[in-house]
C-alpha cells in the first residue's frame, strides 16, 4: 500500500514538474533575421571557460522576435526554412510550427530528405533512397506521395529557390514542371517567379556581355533572394513589368538601388551622385521624388521611413521623433 502511494506521488510530480519549471519565452531582435512563412531560425551559442564558443541548439521565432519553440543539440544546418507550416529537421523529421514532429521519413518511408545548404524548402521533399542497391533521388510532396519516382538524374541537386534546382550532370531542373531546362530558361523563370505583388521589379544594369555585346546582364534582389537576367542592350536600369517593359527609367541615377517594393505607387530608392554623396528618396511612377534626404538611412515599415536623426512617413512628411 505504501509502495503504491509513493509511486502515485512520483507520477504526480512528473506531471507537475514541466509546468512549474517552464521558462519564459526568449526575445530576439527581429530585424536581424530572414523570415520564411512568418518565422525564422536563430542559432544559439554557449561560451565555455570564457573562451570556447559552441553551438547550443536553435530557436524558432515569429516576426515579433519572440521564441515559439527551440530544438537543443543541433545547428541551423540541420533545419530547413518553413513552408506552408512545416519544415525539415536533420533530413529525417517533418515538424510543424509548434515544433511537433508530424512525420518520420526514415520510419515511414525508409528515405532521407536532402538538407540544402541554403536551407531552401518549398514544400517538395527531395528524398534519397536505395533502389536495387543504387542510390537514387525522388521528389515527395508534403503528403509524402511520390511526385517524381526515384531516379539517378536528380542526384546531387542544389536548390536555387522558386522551385528551381541544379546539378552538374543534367543542368537546371524545374520541379513544378518536372523538366530540365537550359540556363537562359532558368534565368527567365527565376525572374518571373521573383516579381513582388506590385508587379514591378527593379533591374540594375550590371555590365555588357563580352561574348554578346548586343546584350546586358541585369541583377535584382527580391525577398532577399538575388537573381540575374540577360536583356537587350537597349534596356537600362529601372523598374520593369512582367512583360519586361520599362515602367520607370532610373538610369540617370548612378548606383541606384531599390530599398523597397512599390507601395501605393511609391518606392524608396538610394543613389549616389558623381560627387560621392549618398541620397535616399521616395519616388513615384512618374519619376518625381516625394522627398530626397541625405541623412543616413536605417530602415522602413508600413508607417515610417527611418533615418538616423529623423523619420518620414510615406507621404513625405518629416518628423523629429518616432511615429506611433
Amino acid at each position: 500500500m505504501k509502495k503504491n502511494a509513493v509511486m502515485y506521488l512520483l507520477i504526480i510530480m512528473l506531471i507537475l514538474l514541466p509546468s512549474c519549471g517552464k521558462k519564459e519565452a526568449r526575445v530576439f531582435d527581429p530585424k536581424n533575421y530572414r523570415y520564411h512563412d512568418g518565422v525564422a531560425w536563430v542559432q544559439l551559442y554557449k561560451t565555455y571557460f570564457f573562451i570556447f564558443e559552441m553551438t547550443d541548439g536553435v530557436v524558432c521565432i515569429g516576426k515579433d522576435g519572440v521564441e515559439i519553440f527551440s530544438i537543443p543539440g543541433i545547428t541551423k544546418a540541420h533545419v530547413s526554412d518553413f513552408c506552408n507550416g512545416i519544415a525539415l529537421v536533420k533530413g529525417q523529421y517533418i515538424i510543424d510550427k509548434t515544433g511537433t514532429v508530424i512525420h518520420d521519413l526514415r520510419d515511414e518511408l525508409n528515405v532521407e530528405a536532402i538538407m540544402f545548404s541554403n536551407h531552401c524548402f518549398d514544400g517538395f521533399i527531395f528524398a534519397v533512397t536505395e533502389v536495387n542497391g543504387v542510390e537514387m533521388t525522388g521528389v515527395l510532396n508534403s503528403n509524402l506521395e511520390w511526385v517524381v519516382e526515384p531516379t539517378s538524374k536528380l542526384n546531387d541537386m542544389e536548390a536555387e529557390y522558386h522551385f528551381l534546382y541544379h546539378n552538374r550532370s543534367n543542368g537546371y531542373y524545374d520541379v513544378l514542371e518536372n523538366e530540365f531546362i537550359d540556363k537562359d530558361e532558368f534565368r527567365m523563370r527565376f525572374l518571373m517567379r521573383s516579381f513582388p505583388e506590385s508587379g514591378l521589379i527593379f533591374l540594375s544594369n550590371a555590365h555588357s556581355l563580352s561574348d554578346a555585346p548586343s546584350e546586358r546582364l541585369f541583377t535584382y534582389t527580391a525577398n532577399g533572394i538575388k537573381g540575374e537576367i540577360v536583356l537587350d542592350r537597349s534596356c537600362d536600369t529601372g523598374f520593369y513589368n512582367r512583360d519586361l517593359e520599362m515602367v520607370l527609367d532610373l538610369s540617370c541615377y548612378p548606383s541606384a538601388k531599390a530599398l523597397s517594393d512599390f507601395r501605393d505607387g511609391k518606392c524608396l530608392i538610394e543613389f549616389e551622385t558623381e560627387q560621392g554623396v549618398t541620397y535616399t528618396g521616395l519616388i513615384n511612377l512618374e519619376g518625381e521624388f516625394v522627398f530626397i534626404y541625405e541623412g543616413k538611412y536605417v530602415s522602413y515599415n508600413s508607417k515610417k521611413i527611418r533615418f538616423k536623426d529623423c523619420y518620414f512617413d510615406w507621404e513625405g512628411n518629416c518628423f523629429e521623433e518616432e511615429l506611433n
